[in-house]
């Protein structure tokens, strides 16, 4: 009976993260809210990438912990819901059986009660970040993206950060705003209201916010643009 009790417990754990595990990627389909991610900064620097389908979505550098994980980091894969995501990575395959997805964030019940976490000022959930861009006000809520690296502490993978607050006090922070691309990461930049709908992207009454920022890449920088119709909750890049 302990036996059978044992070999049933190790199946659940199994299935709860990974559907199939071939030498150094993993699938997982999306049942919950955040894929948690262990980190070590014992290990390098690697690239993780997550492949929907035949198609690349996204790719980072993460220090994926092999042993005992210094902190996790986490990301929102709401939108990927029910969709069987690919996870390959470049480094030590042995942290690919830590990775997990919850409806927690990996240590959410001490965040934000941690002994050094600013309680004032804003801080992100996970990660490191930088100035802020694009702040704005819309429809009563000040919104401010900021450059983020969500997957440690240190410079890395810029990203758009977002927020927003009623009051310039108590922050809610949503999803990624703008992520890495093959045209580079995610430099600063500036948000507008499109009310006279200059650049065509206005849907009936409801005008664009549209967010300019810096791509850039080893090659060269560029000027890009992204727009989205839902008070920027989610962005179409163009």
């Amino acid at each position: 009976m302990k036996f059978k009790l044992k070999l049933v417990t190790a199946f659940i754990l199994f299935t709860s993260f990974s559907v199939s595990t071939f030498g150094q990627e993993i699938s997982l389909k999306i049942t919950k809210r955040y894929i948690n991610f262990p980190v070590s900064h014992e290990q390098e620097k690697a690239v993780m990438t997550f492949t929907i389908g035949a198609k690349k979505d996204q790719s980072f550098k993460i220090r994926l912990a092999k042993d005992e994980p210094q902190y996790w980091v986490f990301l929102d894969v709401a939108a990927y819901k029910d969709k069987t995501i690919k996870i390959s990575y470049a480094g030590d395959k042995s942290g690919l059986s830590k990775i997990y997805q919850d409806d927690k964030i990996a240590g959410q019940d001490s965040m934000y009660h941690e002994k050094y976490r600013p309680q004032f000022h804003f801080t992100t959930r996970r990660g490191w970040t930088n100035d802020p861009n694009g702040l704005i006000f819309y429809e009563g809520e000040y919104h401010m993206f900021y450059q983020h690296n969500p997957y440690e502490k240190e410079w890395e993978n810029m990203s758009w950060g977002h927020a927003v607050s009623k009051d310039l006090i108590h922050w809610q922070e949503l999803p990624l705003a703008l992520i890495p691309d093959d045209m580079g990461t995610i430099f600063s930049g500036t948000t507008v209201i499109d009310y006279n709908n200059t650049a065509g992207f206005n849907k009936g009454k409801t005008p664009a916010m549209v967010a300019f920022y810096t791509n850039d890449s080893p090659d060269k920088e560029v000027q890009c643009l992204a727009y989205s119709l839902d008070k920027g909750r989610t962005w179409t890049k163009y």
